[in-house]
């Protein structure tokens, strides 16, 4: 019975099994069992053995690394320092986390930094940001003891550090501009893989730096082969990020993609499509595959990655029936877990998709209404649209707050639509006042209105639209009294309260 054995004899078990019997649960259960039981026999050698042995076969029973977890903790002073970074590596690498064990190991390693090995760190650094511990001394000591070893790093530990720092969103300007300096020296050594973490963790933190990027698209281009599905959707999401219009390096993304879009899954269909939309880059092609792609798929989409796609398609102007059809049916039957940002996007792409009239767009319609109200997301935001000077939008909207007192210009509803004008009438119903330029007069534009604005009415909001233009396009002579007019006109006066006795002057 293993339960006769002791921690030196179980943890040899355990590294053995891990290579000969990787597969064998039955065995993988008994073993975990004698190794709980008998947890207090375990040296720190031991309880690394044990750690790294469970991770590797992915045995993952949450009393067996409980324990394992308090054990270390309990004497990780008497690790050394290549098991602290092993064993951190290695609890990282289960997706257990243990907050006590990480905060031990976190003391431990601020307590002898500058003696760790340069592997050791960076495995370190890799540990904590998988499990998500944004623990800024930690972070704050990794990098003064990796600054003056950047030169020596490995293009893999190059990315990786990066990858680490970013993941947490750590923002360490002078170590990544380190790393960044170090990358273009060293590019025609990463791989795929090291190319794309690069690009991605730059992308998350310091933005756009030319000269990196720029090496990173050349190096990409010549070991395009070699990206998984992943990794392109990580380079095209980057770049896009930082809106870098690198046209050789979408064009042989767009052809991988094309000849392999049967290994691409719902979360890189998503982030390619809102990558190429993200720059304009209406790539007929790659389009065409991901609409084929999203209707057979689509039941596999999350949320985010469903309001991602439907923006995309919109924002090229990709009217594909079949693709929001398959979004609308899929959304409506998954209406819990929306985020206010998720369901404003997707709400925004079925006002600016012109689709004939459908049962399936027209239930979703009903459901974001649904699950708009229910979670109260009918007000104004608090952030504010940029303000637009010297247009006779920013002008009409000047006028109209200097006659409506309260009135607030370039704002926001919770769902992500800009109002021009904001007035609070009575009882707390929002007016939006939408002065209409020249281009609302297209026919695309007032069927976009149309929708726009029927969505916000149904959420409660009065539309009111003044066009400022006369017959001819021209600027109306006498705009002032015309919009005193047209609020006089809407019953209200000058206290922004809609039926008031006492109205606007002329």
């Amino acid at each position: 019975m293993m339960s006769e054995f002791q921690g030196h004899q179980l943890s040899l078990i355990a590294s053995s099994f891990a290579v000969l019997c990787p597969t064998d649960l039955n065995l993988w259960e008994e073993l975990a069992a004698a190794i709980a039981d008998n947890m207090a026999s375990f040296k720190p050698t031991q309880l690394s053995i044990a750690v790294w042995s469970f991770a590797k076969v992915g045995f993952q029973k949450p009393r067996l690394f409980e324990a394992l977890a308090h054990a270390s903790a309990l004497q990780i002073r008497s690790f050394g320092r290549r098991q602290i970074a092993m064993l951190l590596a290695n609890f990282a690498e289960s997706g257990f986390q243990d907050a006590k064990l990480f905060g031990a190991g976190s003391m431990a390693v601020l307590a002898d930094i500058d003696r760790f090995s340069t592997p050791d760190l960076v495995s370190i650094a890799r540990a904590f940001s998988r499990v998500g511990r944004n623990e800024a001394r930690l972070f704050k000591g990794l990098s003064l003891a990796m600054a003056s070893r950047v030169s020596v790093f490995t293009p893999q530990q190059l990315s990786s550090v990066a990858w680490s720092f970013a993941n947490v969103r750590i923002q360490d300007s002078d170590l990544l501009q380190a790393i960044s300096n170090e990358t273009i020296l060293k590019i025609k050594y990463f791989s795929a893989h090291g190319l794309s973490c690069t690009a991605w963790a730059f992308a998350r933190t310091t933005g756009d730096i030319t000269i990196m990027y720029e090496a990173i698209a050349t190096e990409s281009i010549l070991k395009i082969s070699g990206f998984s599905s992943q990794g392109l959707d990580n380079m095209a999401w980057s770049f896009a990020s930082v809106r870098r219009h690198h046209q050789a390096l979408f064009s042989v993304i767009s052809h991988t993609f094309r000849a392999n879009s049967c290994r691409f899954n719902p979360t890189d269909l998503s982030h390619l499509a809102w990558s190429y939309a993200k720059l304009s880059k209406h790539d007929r092609g790659l389009f065409d595959k991901i609409s084929t792609s999203v209707v057979a798929t689509i039941c596999g989409f999350s949320q985010q990655h469903t309001a991602n796609v439907a923006w995309a398609f919109s924002t090229c102007g990709r009217n594909d029936v079949a693709v929001f059809k398959a979004v609308a049916w899929h959304a409506s039957a998954n209406t819990y877990n929306w985020t206010m940002q998720e369901l404003g996007q997707l709400a925004w792409a079925f006002v600016e998709a012109d689709l004939p009239a459908d049962s399936a767009i027209d239930t979703l319609r009903d459901a974001i209404i649904h699950i708009a109200r229910s979670n109260a997301w009918v007000n104004v935001a608090l952030e504010r649209g940029p303000q637009r000077p010297d247009t006779i939008e920013a002008h009409c909207a000047d006028i109209v707050c200097k006659m409506v007192p309260g009135a607030s210009r370039n704002r926001y509803h919770q769902l992500g639509f800009e109002m021009d004008v904001v007035i609070f009438g009575a009882n707390g119903k929002l007016i939006d006042f939408e002065i209409d330029e020249l281009y609302h007069r297209s026919s695309r534009q007032r069927a976009v209105d149309a929708r726009r604005d029927a969505l916000l009415q149904q959420l409660g909001i009065r539309i009111i639209r003044f066009d400022p233009f006369d017959v001819a396009g021209f600027e109306r002579t006498h705009l002032e009294q015309a919009i005193a007019m047209e609020l006089q006109m809407a019953g209200i006066s000058a206290s922004g309260e809609e039926g008031a006795t006492r109205s606007i002057p002329p």
